[in-house]
């Protein structure tokens, strides 16, 4: 869907609902004169409201409306050339399955590192299969930050009451930076929730869609 086509649709949803409120009210012409309502007028400030979040809402491609916001706060550099092996030392048995092939060797591709700071973040749950490319398409055009496997770690071991639902979280980067198995296929990394056999820390074939349910971390400058 070309981006005026998604705008216009925004618009005329939005002047539908004023229109519906409106109706339940016994304003009179004169009367709407004198409260200075302008559809156009509300319709930008609807808009300027939803800036941080310009695209997701007319995406159908994920299930707004069940975002996981919170702040991220990252107090030092990220190291890249030990983070992931630091985190398999420390959590290692905190999972009911563990893939050893998630190593800063094979993870250590091009990305964003964050610097320390404090970022907007949230987990956006997909709502209907999309590509590994589409989705790091979408995140670039919300100027989110790239940041891999290891700000999925920093979140997983510093936020972990963000992970409310059952299910796969991501943390993407470029593709081309992701590690490819014997079988030439790149793995994304994951964590998983599961009520019933614990956290698992896997990768996925990125060949293939994620799945309705998975989730996807977005983050951008505060």
């Amino acid at each position: 869907m070309e981006e005026k086509t998604k705008k216009s649709k925004f618009q005329n949803r939005l002047n539908t609902l004023i229109r519906k409120l409106i109706s339940k009210q016994n304003f009179s012409e004169q009367n709407l004169e004198n409260l200075n309502l302008n559809f156009s007028f509300l319709e930008k400030e609807v808009t300027k409201s939803l800036s941080e979040y310009k695209d997701c809402y007319h995406d159908e491609s994920f299930d707004f409306s069940s975002r996981i916001k919170f702040e991220l706060k990252v107090s030092e550099v990220i190291n890249i050339d030990t983070r992931l092996n630091n985190f398999k030392t420390v959590h290692k048995n905190k999972f009911s399955t563990f893939n050893n092939e998630i190593t800063d060797s094979n993870y250590g591709g091009i990305f964003d590192v964050l610097s320390p700071g404090i970022y907007k973040a949230m987990f956006l749950k997909v709502q209907k299969p999309i590509t590994y490319n589409y989705c790091v398409n979408f995140l670039k055009a919300q100027n989110c930050i790239l940041a891999g496997v290891q700000a999925l770690t920093l979140v997983w071991s510093t936020y972990k009451f963000v992970f409310i639902q059952n299910g796969r979280y991501f943390s993407l980067s470029e593709k081309d930076s992701l590690w490819k198995d014997s079988n030439n296929i790149p793995r994304i990394p994951y964590v998983e929730k599961n009520q019933q056999t614990g956290w698992v820390w896997d990768t996925e074939d990125a060949d293939e869609v994620f799945a309705e349910g998975d989730w996807i971390l977005c983050i951008s400058p505060n």
